[in-house]
């Protein structure tokens, strides 16, 4: 009963720190500091961690040092749901939420769109030699002015412009507007006082309200930064300048400025941004929102269909306060604890000027801004098309170069809608269902052979048409005249595929009540001209796919059709609810249709065969055969059958025996045993931990030891190819790639502990105790080598490293307490490292409570001083109170302070 309650005191408290995450401090999250928060040893904190992390409550990191979180909370704090308990770093974590690490103009919503051009200013500027040059951002309330500037900074630190040690500073002009002067001294100091300037080291100074200064101390202050601008400022006040103004561009007080300002970047006001960034803002601010409220986030499309459509007198931050106002509300008046935003949420204004719809009341997920990314995807393949077609008319490209490369791209588009779009939605598959009968008339029409994937193409197009707020909007507009051409063009050399489309679109708008743009139009053309350009003939033989699932059948007769290079198969897709009698109908208007085929097959998933030839037409006078289990396999067979136009009932058995399952069992031999070293950094740094392992080995052993990929491992896992059939003793890594039949060494317990009991057990097969003891020892040498290497550069580290084990082993006898491995390996990185800093006299020559250290512990400085007399003497160097205090704080810390100097451990990712 007592680990029931420790392991919920466990995840109360973990409960407690991710509610209040900060992403840049993990330390809460460690082991450590749960087996100290909860006043239990770090063996049975680890133990319950990963037990919550089996069970589900609790999600684990494999960084260093290991992390552990609360599920529900950290789910609520990214708004995006988790689908593994363990993940190999938080960057895989983040990006599988949809959280990538954007860097620095990345970061700005439109970047790449209505803010592209500001961008790109601002990186010209900030690049210019030698000092940069000076910018004025001209905007209005709350474009993000000041924003940018802050982004501008980090461009430059993370290009290398600006030094590590460089920093941004505001100043505001409005407070100094009657006093020019005294901001001038501000900005750029006087004497000894550094200024703004100065204190960015080399940084940037954003000045806003700029406009604000009377004309003489503007003009003061724009001389000083031309001179520094020049290099002409004394050294060490120079700096990068951005000016912010709200006033408009052709105000005077703006053209005055930008006399002697070079680059004028005027932002968009919020109206002004396309509609895709204006619905990514949207999300992005609902999602801060749940994330502060530690709440699920959703907002119906009614009201983000009128936030994006608003306008707000401060931009950008007055939609940002309306959707902090309307989340405010909606969390006074919540049923539960979820964070919705409705339409009667929205202020009265907004709510006045709004247009319903039906699907208003449809809940949008606060984090699914990512999933506009899809509709980047999108626009890419019609890009393709448009480039191509561009291409053709500047007669780079022949019209049949151009044509097959439009319907390769198209294919690809058809793919993604059958394969890889998530964003399907009931609009498109209730468009499909009035546009499916239309494409079947046509094709009666016109004798043409269009599928039921000519019907998804055209829902879909059209549902992106319709739906304003896709992020594609834009893009049609902007490529309109170029899909008007391509439109032109077709028509003009498909007369029949024109005719064709113009029927489909008459009866679209007669039903749906929309008229189809270019684009579609451009798209449809595109595959009615594919379909009479690949010479139709009429058909000798049918075959029908049914199948449960979305577009399963469809899927499968595709498959089957573009293998055979013939078409054969048709589908009929039946939702997973449906039943044989809620298709019948159409699967009888699919047989009275190719009537007149002398073959006929259906292949069907499961269900009764005789339900199927109850609703065969009586106008059809062939055979029609039923055969149930269908697969691609099975298709294939059965198509090249028709396609060859063989007799069906004679190779019957045939193609089912080719059909039929079949399996082999793989009986691997049983080789001698093995280590298995893996890493999720990859095979380099299995290689290194494995390395480090064997040469840590008192003498050769009859094991293998062996690196392999840890993702197959996660992948496979009893069945990888590196564990089945082979006599694996233990996996050692850094991450637990949850293989059941072989138990995990994980490189944490090696690093903390000197040593690893599951290894060691492993290993007890060939070593005895001194062997194993032996074994540790080393393993410990060679962890602090490694550490000790890396940090020494003047001393012999391997002779310093016996030194500094005979003077800690001396230690804890003079002080009658033993230094666990933990610490010890901590101790002798620092010790070492403190030997070459007495040489090179660069140590530490302070530590707070210094005073009252020395007369706390003069026992301890004496036992330090003499277990430390040879080291010294060899050196002849002398180690100061101030070092001595730092040691004992070391060996005095608890578990949770472990982590002070355990970042000096050995790194064992990619080179």
């Amino acid at each position: 009963m007592a680990g029931v309650e420790t392991k919920g005191e466990i995840l109360s408290y973990l409960d407690k720190v991710t509610r209040e995450i900060d992403p840049p401090k993990t330390e809460s999250f460690t082991t450590t500091a749960v087996a100290s928060a909860c006043h239990v040893s770090r063996n049975l904190a680890s133990q319950y961690l990963n037990e919550l992390v089996r069970e589900g409550p609790a999600i684990k990191v494999g960084s260093r040092p290991v992390l552990f979180l609360h599920r529900r909370d950290l789910e609520r704090y990214l708004q995006a749901k988790l689908e593994k308990n363990e993940y190999s770093s938080m960057s895989e974590l983040l990006m599988l939420a949809g959280r990538r690490a954007s860097r620095d103009f990345e970061q700005a919503i439109g970047s790449d769109l209505s803010l592209g051009q500001c961008v790109e200013q601002l990186k010209s500027a900030m690049q210019y030699p030698p000092h940069g040059i000076p910018v004025l951002l001209v905007g209005d309330h709350g474009t993000g002015k000041e924003y940018l500037s802050r982004l501008t900074f980090e461009y430059g630190k993370n290009a290398g412009i600006l030094s590590k040690n460089a920093s941004y500073i505001s100043v505001d002009a409005s407070r100094h507007s009657n006093a020019g002067a005294s901001l001038e001294r501000l900005i750029f100091g006087e004497g000894k006082i550094p200024g703004s300037v100065g204190n960015s080291h080399g940084g940037v100074v954003y000045i806003r309200r700029f406009d604000h200064l009377d004309p003489v101390s503007r003009d003061a202050i724009l001389q000083r930064i031309r001179e520094c601008e020049s290099g002409a400022q004394e050294q060490g006040r120079t700096a990068r300048f951005i000016l912010g103004t709200s006033r408009d561009i052709d105000s005077d007080a703006v053209k005055a400025i930008a006399r002697s300002i070079p680059i004028v970047i005027r932002l968009p006001r919020l109206s002004e941004r396309t509609m895709e960034e204006r619905t990514l803002l949207v999300m992005d601010f609902l999602k801060k929102e749940g994330q502060r409220a530690a709440s699920d986030a959703a907002i119906s499309r009614g009201a983000l269909r009128a936030l994006v459509a608003s306008e707000f007198e401060d931009n950008v931050d007055g939609l940002r306060a309306c959707i902090t106002n309307c989340c405010a509300n909606s969390y006074l008046n919540r049923k539960d604890d979820r964070l919705v935003i409705q339409t009667y949420n929205l202020p009265p204004d907004i709510i006045s000027s709004l247009q319903t719809r039906v699907d208003d009341d449809q809940l949008i997920p606060g984090g699914t801004e990512d999933a506009f990314d899809s509709h980047r995807r999108v626009t890419g393949l019609f890009q393709q098309i448009v480039d191509a077609f561009h291409s053709f008319e500047d007669e780079k490209l022949s019209f049949d170069e151009f044509f097959s490369s439009a319907v390769a791209t198209l294919k690809a588009y058809e793919d993604y809608l059958d394969f890889d779009d998530q964003n399907a939605d009931e609009r498109s598959a209730s468009y499909e269902q009035v546009i499916g009968p239309i494409v079947d008339e046509v094709n009666e029409s016109y004798g043409l052979d269009l599928t039921r994937k000519t019907a998804r193409l055209l829902s879909h197009l059209v549902a992106s048409q319709l739906w304003a707020g896709t992020p594609l909007t834009s893009w049609r507009l902007h490529n309109r005249v170029a899909f008007k051409s391509l439109c032109a063009e077709l028509s003009r050399r498909y007369l029949v595929a024109s005719s064709a489309v113009s029927q489909i679109d008459s009866k679209v708008r007669l039903a749906l009540g929309a008229e189809m743009d270019d684009l579609v139009r451009a798209m449809l053309l595109l595959e009615i001209c594919h379909v009479l350009s690949s010479g139709t003939k009429r058909r000798e033989a049918l075959g029908v796919v049914m199948c449960h699932g979305y577009s399963t059948a469809t899927s499968i007769a595709e498959a089957a059709n573009r293998m055979l290079h013939v078409r054969v198969f048709e589908a009929i897709d039946m939702t997973y609810e449906q039943q044989f009698s809620d298709v019948a109908t159409p699967l009888a208007h699919l047989l009275e249709r190719f009537s007149f085929c002398e073959s006929m097959v259906i292949l069907v998933d499961m269900g009764s065969l005789e339900q199927v030839l109850d609703v065969i037409p009586r106008s059809i006078s062939s055979d029609v055969y039923v055969i149930t289990n269908v697969s691609t396999g099975l298709a294939l067979e059965v198509g090249s059958i028709l396609a060859s136009k063989e007799c069906l009932s004679d190779n019957l058995p045939k193609v089912l025996e080719a059909a039929s399952p079949s399996y082999r069992v793989a009986r691997l031999s049983k080789t001698g045993e093995k280590i298995l070293f893996c890493s999720e950094a990859g095979v380099g740094a299995a290689e290194k931990i494995r390395r480090l392992i064997q040469d840590s080995l008192p003498e050769s052993l009859p094991v293998s030891f062996t690196t392999c990929d840890y993702n197959e491992l996660v992948r496979d896992g009893n069945q990888s190819l590196a564990i089945e059939g082979q006599n694996v003793r233990a996996i050692v890594g850094t991450m637990n790639p949850n293989v059941t039949s072989v138990p995990f060494v994980a490189l944490e317990d090696l690093l903390s502990q000197g040593y690893s009991d599951k290894l060691d057990a492993a290993l007890a097969k060939y070593l005895d105790r001194s062997g194993i003891s032996a074994f540790h020892s080393a393993l410990l040498k060679n962890l602090t080598l490694r550490n000790v290497v890396e940090s020494i550069t003047i001393l012999n580290p391997e002779m310093l490293y016996v030194e500094a084990d005979n003077a800690i082993q001396r230690l804890s006898q003079l002080s009658g307490k033993k230094i666990d491995s933990r610490r010890r390996l901590g101790l002798y990185v620092h010790l070492c490292g403190l030997i070459e800093r007495l040489v090179t006299n660069n140590f530490v020559d302070s530590f707070l409570g210094e005073d009252e250290f020395a007369r706390s512990n003069p026992e301890f400085i004496a036992w330090f001083r003499a277990a430390f007399s040879e080291m010294c003497r060899r050196y002849r160097v002398e180690i100061p109170v101030s070092e001595i205090a730092y040691v004992h704080k070391m060996l005095e810390a608890d578990g949770a302070s472990g982590e002070v100097y355990r970042s000096n451990q050995v790194s064992f990712e990619d080179e």
